[in-house]
């Protein structure tokens, strides 16, 4: 299993909000809130 804890802390002491990641990086909120559960996600969703 994938967990993203990780991603989390980065994204807050840089100060990137979820909101700045779906705008910026064109990721539907479907699956940044799937990320938030380490809910499964293909990865054909994570290289595009």
């Amino acid at each position: 299993m994938i967990v993203f804890d990780k991603l989390w802390v980065t994204m807050e002491k840089k100060g990137f909000s979820t909101y700045r990641l779906r705008e910026s990086c064109g990721i539907d909120s479907k699956t940044i809130r799937r990320l938030k559960a380490n809910d499964n996600i293909e990865s054909k969703t994570i290289i595009t």
